[in-house]
């Protein structure tokens, strides 16, 4: 599996359910993991941490469409134009394929309810 790349996207809650169903339905990528996270980062002036939480992207594809995949994530995300987003690439050591399986149609995305 050396061949392959993981690409690893880290957003504002909220903002990575959008750009999965793009890398779906945009680029054909359906390896692709979502799943949040929440954490502290830096302090304020008064030495407290501040609460953060993203979304986080791992998406998996062959490394010769990494440089053009990363392109496309770095500039539809607005990684460079927001704060609080971040972008890295890795060699990926291992992962576990995913499928529908056939003849079971590709759903539109349902909030879930707030518990």
């Amino acid at each position: 599996m050396s061949d392959e790349r993981i690409i690893t996207c880290m957003l504002p809650q909220g903002a990575g359910l959008p750009l999965q169903n793009r890398l779906f339905r945009e680029l054909g990528l359906a390896r692709v993991d979502l799943h949040s996270a929440r954490g502290f980062i830096g302090s304020d002036p008064r030495g407290l941490f501040n609460r953060i939480q993203r979304d986080v992207h791992a998406v998996l594809v062959d490394e010769a469409q990494a440089d053009e995949v990363f392109g496309w994530i770095y500039r539809e995300a607005g990684v460079a134009e927001h704060e609080g987003r971040f972008l890295y690439v890795a060699r990926a050591s291992h992962a576990t394929p995913f499928a529908l399986p056939a003849g079971i149609p590709l759903e539109d995305h349902r909030p879930r309810a707030r518990e």
